[in-house]
């Protein structure tokens, strides 16, 4: 217990200090989403060498944003910010109300039009409001991990964990949380690295979880700001180098099982 209380004590002081940087996240004017429909466009068109590809769900679309393109586009600016001279460039080709199934089709196209250094992917929330069986989102999940894998530059990957949606009863938020571990197991067997945003929310107690939402599931401009921060510590503490470079971490990271269990 002394180590759980530890490691969530640990949560609550990394949100303190990123949540000091939702200044920086949101203080610069609206930038452009791309419009619905576009993704699949995009996803045909060659990328530069060190561009981040997000693919996900609405929370990853920036769904209800007031700044427009949520928690991605302020993930690129405070890379762009940190890193002027690599200026990493992140490109957001979520859906708005995708699920996995979305993900496969995200996979193939993006393996043959596209050459990221690193992909993140975003989804499991639709999967989990659509009662969608768990063994069917570990089987898409791993189907994708497949397709980006075999590519002939594989880009690194890292799998996302939900959020917790705030309106769910004990029962079934423990549901929630035993739905977003299957994303981690399938990151943790693929050798992917795994963002545990479940927790992280939790940790900021029930009056932040829900002063920074927009509804139950979509966070509002600072939920969208504190998630971009949150993104843009882990890639800077495992998958970018001084430069701002994408490099691949000697172990992919993961939850720490004081939190998430083994």
């Amino acid at each position: 217990m002394t180590r759980k209380l530890r490691a969530l004590g640990g949560l609550l002081c990394l949100a303190a200090v990123l949540t000091a940087a939702v200044a920086v996240a949101v203080g610069h004017p609206p930038l452009a989403a791309p419009p619905r429909g576009v993704p699949h466009a995009l996803r045909l068109v060659p990328v530069a060498p060190q561009t981040i590809v997000v693919l996900g769900d609405s929370v990853a679309y920036g769904a209800h944003d007031v700044v427009r393109g949520g928690w991605v586009t302020r993930l690129g600016r405070l890379l762009a910010a940190a890193y002027p001279r690599a200026h990493p460039r992140v490109r957001n080709l979520a859906h708005n109300g995708g699920n996995a199934a979305d993900l496969l089709v995200d996979a193939r196209r993006l393996r043959r039009g596209a050459s990221p250094a690193l992909v993140l992917i975003a989804y499991g929330l639709n999967d989990f409001d659509e009662r969608i069986p768990a063994t069917v989102l570990a089987a898409r999940l791993r189907a994708a991990l497949r397709l980006l894998e075999a590519g002939p530059r594989p880009p690194l990957v890292v799998f996302m964990g939900m959020p917790p949606i705030t309106a769910l009863s004990p029962a079934r938020q423990r549901a929630e949380r035993a739905y977003t571990d299957v994303i981690r197991h399938v990151a943790a067997a693929g050798h992917a690295g795994y963002l545990d945003a479940f927790d992280l929310w939790l940790a900021l107690g029930d009056a932040h979880l829900h002063s920074l939402r927009y509804d139950t599931e979509h966070p509002n401009r600072f939920g969208y700001a504190f998630t971009a921060a949150t993104v843009a510590a882990f890639l800077d503490g495992s998958y970018l180098d001084t430069q701002g470079h994408v490099r691949s971490p000697r172990t992919p990271p993961t939850c720490a099982p004081a939190v998430c269990g083994p």
